[in-house]
């Protein structure tokens, strides 16, 4: 695991109303690795009364978590947002050259340059648009009935 993905999965921890969190579950959700990289960097501490871990209080290293989760590196088929011309365009990172990265776009829908490098201060990430979907609800399909006479005189009806 990636240490900005160690970094992004610690700042979610912190938001939880709970300081505390459980070896355990540390080390499913970093992995074995990921767990003793972040004990490291002084990211989690131990809390001397119940021996549950926390995540540090210290600004200084809260700061560079996010610092690092900013700069997570793109990798290969992630879907991205550059603008050129005043319009933005979604593409797919096909590769890295150094600090650009080469996008590829879908034919007509990409820039008229048809620039395909590009810096990565000029690339946002695509994010996928959240769904309204109220807590507890479950969204529906409706049915289409078929009518089906499999005999003179009966009527079955089919849902599909």
């Amino acid at each position: 695991m990636k240490t900005s993905q160690i970094a992004k999965k610690i700042l979610e921890i912190r938001k939880r109303p709970s300081p505390f969190i459980m070896n355990g579950e540390l080390m499913l959700l970093l992995g074995p690795d990921g767990f003793q990289e972040a004990l490291n960097r002084r990211w989690l501490i131990q809390d001397s009364d119940n021996g549950a871990m926390l995540v540090t209080p210290l600004e200084a290293f809260i700061d560079q978590m996010r610092q690092l989760c900013e700069e997570d590196d793109l990798e290969v088929g992630d879907s991205v947002v550059v603008g050129s011309d005043g319009t933005t365009y979604t593409g797919t990172v096909q590769s890295r050259e150094g600090n650009n990265y080469k996008l590829s776009f879908p034919p007509g829908k990409g820039p008229v340059s048809q620039m395909s490098v590009y810096p990565r201060n000029q690339i946002n990430r695509y994010a996928q648009p959240a769904k309204n979907i109220q807590p507890g609800s479950v969204p529906v399909k409706k049915s289409t009935a078929t009518t089906y006479n499999s005999a003179p005189g009966s009527n079955n009806t089919i849902r599909r």
